[in-house]
């Protein structure tokens, strides 16, 4: 069974970021298991509003945070929110079309989340330390 984890290459040391990315990928492991166990179905309807309502409240929370402390890669940190939650609602309301199995989203978000947090969370991360959070 195919999983992401949160590697230490994958943590960029502000804690409440780093809980928020282990409990999103908690909940992409989750969607996935069920998927290949209770069908496509029933694992869009139980993870699928989970996995978008979180997503939007940990963009929220890591855009705030960059407010804040007046980050200036904001706008291209919204930028990459915008396209996966985007992407992630098509995919998750229309499960049953061939482009869009769970192995697919899985494959996108594990794609997507080791990228971004390597090219723009770890900088962030850096960001926010030298701003005294840890």
């Amino acid at each position: 069974m195919m999983t992401i984890s949160l590697s230490n290459e994958l943590v960029i040391n502000v804690k409440v970021i780093d809980e928020q990315h282990q409990h999103l990928i908690d909940l992409v492991n989750e969607f996935y298991q069920s998927s290949t166990s209770d069908g496509i179905g029933n694992a869009c309807y139980e993870f699928g509003d989970d996995i978008l309502n979180y997503m939007k409240a940990h963009f929220a929370c890591e855009e705030d945070l960059m407010r804040k402390h007046r980050y200036d890669q904001l706008v291209h940190h919204e930028e990459e929110h915008d396209k996966l939650l985007y992407t992630s609602i098509l995919m998750l309301a229309f499960p049953d079309e061939e482009e869009n199995t769970p192995a697919q989203f899985f494959m996108l978000f594990k794609d997507w989340i080791e990228n971004h947090i390597k090219t723009a969370g770890k900088p962030l991360g850096a960001y926010l330390n030298e701003m005294g959070m840890a």
